[in-house]
């Protein structure tokens, strides 16, 4: 039971912080390998080939154009 609460604990304080962060919506966490910006992009294109970033949320992305420098710390940041 404690690591059930544990669970939803986690998962409610995951939610608020993107809720917080809404400009790091539609991104994929930038693994340690990327180093730039210019590399993130491909990475998410990568990641929707293999299903396991959706479609829907690399467009938005893109049309948002939120591969920014300071999301990528932002990010990092959130471990």
């Amino acid at each position: 039971m404690r690591l059930l609460g544990t669970r939803q604990w986690y998962e409610q304080s995951l939610l608020l912080w993107v809720v917080a962060r809404s400009c790091l919506r539609y991104l994929p966490y930038p693994y340690p390998s990327v180093s730039t910006v210019q590399s993130w992009i491909p990475q998410a294109e990568a990641m929707v080939v293999q299903a396991v970033l959706p479609r829907a949320h690399h467009e938005l992305a893109l049309e948002a154009k939120v591969h920014t420098a300071k999301n990528s710390i932002l990010e990092l940041q959130r471990f």
